[in-house]
């Protein structure tokens, strides 16, 4: 017997070979004092054990970032609406702004307005008969 674990290649014959060939995988028996360690029935369930793992991990993986991508999709339109109502809020509150001060500003004008056509017309009375004689001599010259 041998006192150490020593590799044979197995031989490019059958479907076994061929299948994990296929793969670029090299199924190797290891023999342990004259004993299999791996039946190739092991390997290969292990190996199909292997690959359902992995594509139930792969299959997990694509339901989180679809999740995620959902989460992404969700929170952008939250963010999307929070800052159309902030500038709307902003835009409003701007507009109020503006209103008022153009119509503070109406108001001083029809007020000054107002007050210089009650100047006007206090001195037009005052000065009636002056205004009136001035304009005659001005015609008649």
């Amino acid at each position: 017997m041998a006192s150490g674990v020593f590799l044979r290649v197995a031989q490019p014959e059958g479907s076994f070979w061929t299948y994990y060939r296929k793969k670029n995988i090299i199924i190797r028996k290891a023999e342990l004092f004259g004993e299999e360690v791996f039946a190739m029935n092991e390997i290969i369930t292990k190996l199909n054990e292997i690959e359902e793992k992995a594509e139930a991990i792969l299959l997990d993986a694509r339901e989180e970032k679809e999740r995620m991508q959902q989460r992404l999709t969700e929170q952008i339109q939250e963010l999307d609406a929070r800052y159309d109502r902030i500038e709307k809020e902003r835009a409003d509150a701007l507009r109020a702004q503006l209103k008022a001060k153009t119509h503070a500003q109406t108001e001083a004008a029809r007020e000054e307005t107002q007050a210089a056509l009650y100047r006007l017309s206090s001195y037009y009375e005052a000065n009636e008969e002056r205004l009136a004689e001035e304009i005659m001599q001005r015609v008649i010259e």
